[in-house]
This record gives C-alpha cells, sequence and structure tokens, in this order.
C-alpha cells in the first residue's frame, strides 16, 4: 500500500507536479499533509508522481526540479 505525494489536480487531467518549476511551492505545502495520512494510516511508502514537463519547460528544468523537490523532504 502507498500513498502519493501531492500530484495536482486529477480531475484536470494533471499526473503530477513535481517536475514543474512553478509549482514547487504547491507541492512543498502539500508535502506535510501526505505524511500526516500515511502515519495516521499506516501506510509504509510514499508515491512521487512526477507528471510531465509543461510547454517552456526543459527536460534539464524538469529533472533539477524534481531532484530539488525530492532533496527537500523530511529525513526519517
Amino acid at each position: 500500500m502507498l500513498h502519493n505525494l501531492p500530484a495536482g489536480n486529477w480531475e484536470a487531467g494533471e499526473p503530477g507536479i513535481a517536475c514543474l518549476p512553478d509549482r514547487v511551492a504547491e507541492f512543498r505545502d502539500g508535502v506535510p499533509c501526505a505524511i500526516e495520512y500515511v502515519k495516521a494510516l499506516n501506510v509504509p511508502q510514499l508515491n512521487c508522481l512526477v507528471g510531465i514537463p509543461t510547454a517552456g519547460v526543459s527536460a534539464e528544468q524538469a529533472f533539477t526540479t524534481i531532484v530539488e523537490n525530492l532533496r527537500s523532504l523530511p529525513k526519517r
């Protein structure tokens, strides 16, 4: 069993936001809530849906954003 880190708006077809430089604050602001859920539900894993870079976001920018977002996660 796992729970997702902030993934954006599913209804709008967003498959994740971790790669989007303009959504870093939204991703990071949602991490504490995801951690609360996994603790409350005793879920052993968090899943990061990185998403698809939007127009104007290079592959390098997307990769750097993913890495920085993952590095910002709290340590166990």
